[in-house]
């Protein structure tokens, strides 16, 4: 068994806390451990010699630092990246897999965070809880003009039925809601809701939330024609990734087709300043905190702890995406 580990974590950690918990997480005493920091603002040329002699990458949490070719390229040694999120959008994994670097991510620590931040851009929407705030702060009184809306009886789509979007989905009966779901894994079955084609479910649905991967596949998913085919009157959720949402075709149909949107992810981030998304009335931002709560973030650092003490030792980590050990 190797015994000697290098480490380098592109995610702000102090070494010698991260140290002691690997041990901590049943590491061998005599494992030797050489741990880095590598925050985001790190030159290029320093960031890709250090990583040469890397055996694991703890990633960015932020998506600041990619991991492309080049990088997995320079990385000759490494053997295991673990992400602390659920996002891989900034990892290229076809070329981990040709150098058969395992990957995992942290899509089991988050996922209760970002379904009870969907629930809350739910009820903001349905209930114009913004506006009535920002109308009490003007000085009206706009007690029955803003048209609030139930949950119960409505139809929830959910596109994407990972472990996110199961999570919603096991939260919204008891609101009496019906829920519905498209997944682009096929086979992928949950034991909550009604497995339907992606345009029926848009053309049904109330409300219709966005939990998916940024891949090729999803990119543009919701393009002009699938937000034209959104029943009028819908709300859309992004809590995914912004590029999955045409966002110009999006600010079109807020003006005209649907209710209301709610954002925690954009195109570019932070959202510019000149985004036509700014000048609808009918939106609520977030700044991508969907998954940033505290016990989401101990979660995710148990996790990170946890899965690169596995790998150490030729366990199975949680969430492995893609790797020898799969």
């Amino acid at each position: 068994m190797k015994t000697e580990w290098r480490i380098i974590s592109l995610s702000p950690m102090r070494t010698c806390r991260l140290k002691s918990a690997l041990f901590e997480a049943g590491i061998p005493r005599d494992f030797s451990i050489e741990l880095r920091t590598l925050p985001a603002g790190t030159l290029p040329s320093v960031l890709l010699e250090a990583v040469g002699e890397a055996d694991i990458l703890i990633g960015d949490y932020s998506f600041r630092i990619g991991i492309d070719r080049n990088f997995i390229t320079a990385a000759k040694k490494l053997q295991f990246i673990q992400q602390p999120s659920a996002g891989l959008d900034h990892i290229d994994l076809a070329a981990c897999k040709e150098r058969n670097v395992a990957v995992a991510n942290a899509a089991s620590a988050n996922a209760e965070a970002v379904a009870e931040h969907t629930l809350a851009l739910a009820f903001m929407l349905l209930k114009n809880l913004y506006r009535a705030h920002q109308a009490i702060v003007s000085g009206d009184w706009p007690q029955f003009l803003l048209g609030n809306r139930e949950l119960k009886g409505m139809t929830w789509g959910i596109v994407g039925m990972g472990k996110i979007g199961q999570q919603l989905a096991r939260r919204l009966p008891p609101f009496g809601t019906e829920v519905v779901y498209y997944d682009v894994i096929e086979c992928r079955e949950a034991d909550c809701g009604t497995l339907l084609p992606l345009e029926e479910l848009l053309s049904r649905s109330g409300i219709v939330s966005l939990h998916l991967p940024l891949t090729k596949q999803t990119a543009g998913l919701m393009n002009h024609s699938r937000l034209s085919s959104m029943k009028p009157g819908a709300f859309l959720i992004n809590v995914a990734r912004g590029g999955i949402v045409d966002e110009t075709a999006l600010a079109d149909h807020l003006s005209n087709h649907l209710a209301g949107a709610a954002l925690d992810v954009f195109s570019t981030e932070p959202l510019p300043a000149d985004s036509p998304l700014r000048q609808c009335t009918n939106m609520i931002f977030t700044p991508h905190i969907a998954g940033v709560t505290e016990e989401a973030r101990q979660r995710i650092l148990r996790q990170v702890i946890g899965n690169v003490a596995r790998f150490m030792v030729g366990q199975r980590p949680i969430d492995l995406v893609i790797g020898g050990q799969e």
